[in-house]
């Protein structure tokens, strides 16, 4: 079992000070969270945005969410859950809102 399996099972306040000393242990946060973040952001298009984008915006709010914990004054006040939901959330509007404005630029 890897070091980072290990902790699985963890609350979220031990994962944060893991991931602080090794960026492995992110990858418990990425398996743990990665498919309702997805099915969020599926329900807040209404399933009409790709796979892959959807996949590429959690990507993104997880590289958010490690560089702001190596940063050093990142303070978890929800779950990891709660957190990468609502920045997939900003994230997916941005696109969106951004999308639409090139989609009005061409016509």
């Amino acid at each position: 079992m890897s070091n980072a399996t290990a902790f699985s099972g963890s609350s979220d306040q031990q994962l944060l000070l893991k991931i602080k000393e090794s960026a492995d242990h992110l990858s418990v946060i990425y398996k743990q969270c990665r498919s309702s973040c997805i099915a969020f952001m599926r329900s807040m298009t209404s399933g009409s945005a790709s796979a892959m984008d959807l996949e590429d915006i959690f990507q993104d709010a997880v590289i958010i969410l490690y560089e702001k914990i190596v940063d050093g004054n990142f303070e978890l006040t929800a779950s990891f859950q709660t957190y990468l939901n609502s920045v997939c959330r900003y994230q997916l509007l941005n696109r969106l809102k951004s999308n639409s404005k090139s989609e009005s630029w061409v016509e």
